[in-house]
């Protein structure tokens, strides 16, 4: 027999003589990797030909670089602003607040965060 108890679990066992104990697991939240809050970003993609992204005057927000044919971009979910990979991971990963450099939304409690390495 297991119930829940406060953050734990209790359970009762009882043994071969009859006598029933109780023993308490509790369990602590895991904290969160840069790999696990990254995951709510989705897959990142490669800027291919045809995109709108290579079009005169789009550049990257933070880099402030254009767009090149190949390189990786990853968009944000929610505001779908696009970004080079490597430039948006690491402004989210140096932000505390986990914004959007362009609208400040914030993502820091943003869904169950890449499968993808980073």
């Amino acid at each position: 027999m297991e119930a829940v108890y406060s953050g734990g679990y209790e359970t009762y066992v009882t043994n071969r003589d009859g006598e029933t104990y109780i023993t308490f697991v509790f369990s602590t939240p895991k904290k969160k990797t840069w790999r696990d809050r990254m995951k709510a970003f989705g897959k990142y993609q490669r800027v291919c030909k045809g995109d709108p992204l290579l079009e005169p005057g789009q550049c990257c927000c933070v880099c402030l670089q254009e767009y090149q044919l190949g390189e990786y971009k990853r968009e944000l979910p929610v505001c779908g602003h696009t970004y080079h990979k490597k430039c948006i991971d690491k402004w989210l990963r140096k932000s505390h607040s986990m914004t959007c450099p362009i609208c400040r939304h914030d993502y820091s409690q943003h869904g169950t965060p890449p499968t993808d390495e980073t």
